[in-house]
């Protein structure tokens, strides 16, 4: 078993407790060469969010489909986790990097550009 998969099932478990709890009621059925397990009731409500059973359904999706993906090749799925990572960074960077030059800019127009030649 994979670091990926021990930390996958045991957050599994921290968030939605065993499926074959007697607490919670939940449902079974398979989807071709998957048995899917899903919670009638939510665990927890979130306020403001209006589809948060969605959001609760699709976390055990993504999570196992990020383990496949891992487990048929570790460095593609670190360097394009590196990559959305890159994307969303670089834009912020270019924004911060941006205003900067457009501060110092207009901090120089402030001054004649003659008089900072002659010294």
């Amino acid at each position: 078993m994979t670091l990926w998969q021990v930390i996958v099932k045991n957050l599994a478990c921290l968030v939605y407790g065993r499926p074959t709890s007697a607490k919670r009621k939940y449902s079974e059925f398979n989807l071709g060469v998957w048995r899917v397990v899903l919670a009638q009731d939510p665990f927890f409500s979130l306020p403001g969010v209006k589809y948060h059973q969605d959001i609760m359904n699709i976390i055990p999706l993504l999570s196992r489909g990020c383990g496949d993906l891992y487990a048929i090749s570790p460095p593609m799925f670190l360097f394009t986790i590196f990559a959305h990572f890159w994307y969303a960074a670089e834009e912020t960077l270019t924004l911060y990097f941006s205003s900067q030059l457009l501060f110092h800019v207009s901090i120089l127009s402030l001054f004649d550009v003659s008089t900072l030649l002659m010294l």
